[in-house]
């Protein structure tokens, strides 16, 4: 059976920290799984860090890179465990995440003003989305995944950037019926 045909596809700007973008990366492969199964009934494009590998392309939609440091400080975002762990194995990137986040902003509004719907992944990408969002005009549908909301119990910070996402966001989506659970508590 072949996929339906869509006139006047909704444009679609996927945030992400974390997604393939070097040759055999897992960093953020459920994402990209989300974009290969959705990229056939939207306009769809991608935008996560730049890394040290180039900008890949794919089938279906388009992934922009944007630039937040020197080429080779680029590795706070693409490794295993993403942006958290890479702060804690290099501590002196959070020297760097100050200029991530406002690249990261910047990025949103410019790619986001083509864009119907701004969809961002975890918590703290839908807090600054939600912030360019505010800024263009656009919807912002935010994801949260368990990394989430596992620890909104034991730190206030993650407690505030969830609520802040949720309160920036048109529609929020979770990943399970547990993750539901918890934000209702």
């Amino acid at each position: 059976m072949s996929a339906p045909h869509f006139k006047n596809k909704i444009k679609v700007l996927m945030v992400t920290t974390s997604f393939p973008v070097g040759p055999n990366r897992a960093s953020g492969i459920f994402v990209k799984r989300l974009a290969d199964s959705i990229c056939d009934r939207v306009d769809l494009r991608i935008l996560t860090p730049s890394s040290l590998s180039p900008c890949p392309d794919y089938a279906g939609y388009q992934v922009f890179c944007f630039r937040y440091a020197p080429y080779k400080w680029q590795i706070l975002a693409h490794e295993p465990g993403g942006v958290l762990v890479a702060l804690k194995v290099r501590p002196w990137l959070v020297a760097i995440l100050p200029v991530f986040i406002l690249s990261l902003f910047l990025s949103v509004i410019r790619s986001g003003r083509e864009a119907d719907i701004i969809h961002a992944n975890w918590s703290i990408t839908g807090v600054i989305a939600g912030l360019a969002g505010l800024c263009i005009g656009k919807p912002v549908i935010t994801t949260l995944r368990g990394s989430d909301v596992s620890s909104i119990e034991r730190s206030r910070i993650s407690r505030l950037i969830v609520v802040q996402a949720l309160r920036l966001s048109k529609r929020v989506v979770t990943v399970s019926d547990a993750i539901t659970g918890s934000l209702a508590a």
